[in-house]
């Protein structure tokens, strides 16, 4: 709001300004000249009516005269650059007409191989059209089988890591039926000892139960291993199921 008052008053006050000076210079002044000042001549006289005369002051004359060399130094120089900026557009028009003719001819030219390779003219912006169609569709291309590869990739892994959980589970099993073979081996064993201790029960003194408790403990050792192998079968398997899941859902 202030800015706007401001700009109002200083409009008004050069508005007064204005019209001061405009008053100022209908009032009318007596300048006392010598002869010599005066250069208002007509036919080499001078006239009665100095009306039409001005009074410069002999620095605005000689700034005058010296602003008039100026603006004739600057017309000069105007009408060289005019000069040459026409010999500079006649010899522009020249390479233009060299460079249509010379476009006209590899036109003709290209318009006759046209004709007597294909029997007609080709629309090169057809043709234009097609390979940014072909690029897009090679791009295309190019995609797929990057994600073709990527997929073939994580196949590789895939089956390379279900490879080895089968080796695992293939030694685990060995393993499994080594110990159940010895399992049945000690309990084959086992009643063997068993019936022979019956057997001489009457001719020994000593106590059978130490024997027995170790072939015992021995049993319950190899059957705690056993139950941990096939636990650990157990888990091979799950794993082996959950990469069978995750490799269908790869090739789907």
């Amino acid at each position: 709001m202030f800015d706007v008052i401001g700009c109002a008053a200083l409009q008004s006050v050069l508005e007064f300004q204005q019209e001061k000076q405009a008053r100022l210079n209908q009032v009318p002044a007596v300048v006392s000249l010598r002869l010599h000042q005066v250069e208002f001549l007509e036919a080499r006289l001078l006239p009665c009516d100095l009306s039409g005369a001005l009074v410069f002051s002999q620095q605005q004359l000689a700034r005058l005269k010296h602003r008039m060399q100026e603006l004739d130094e600057e017309r000069a120089a105007l009408r060289q650059q005019q000069s040459e900026l026409r010999r500079q557009a006649h010899q522009l028009q020249a390479d233009k007409a060299a460079k249509q003719g010379h476009l006209a001819e590899l036109s003709a030219k290209c318009r006759d191989v046209q004709l007597l390779k294909f029997g007609q003219v080709i629309d090169v912006s057809l043709l234009d059209m097609i390979g940014v169609r072909n690029r897009a569709a090679d791009e295309l291309r190019q995609a797929l089988k990057h994600q073709a590869s990527a997929g073939t990739r994580a196949l590789a892994e895939w089956d390379a890591a279900i490879a080895a959980k089968r080796r695992e589970l293939l030694a685990l099993s060995r393993e499994n039926t080594s110990a159940l073979s010895t399992v049945t081996e000690v309990t084959r064993t086992q009643r063997d000892l068993e019936a022979a201790v019956m057997a001489g029960r009457s001719a020994l003194w000593s106590d059978p139960l130490d024997a027995r408790r170790a072939a015992v403990a021995e049993r319950d050792k190899l059957v705690a291993t056993i139950n941990s192998r096939a636990g650990h079968l157990d888990s091979l398997l799950g794993q082996i199921a959950a990469l069978k899941r995750k490799d269908t859902s790869v090739c789907s």
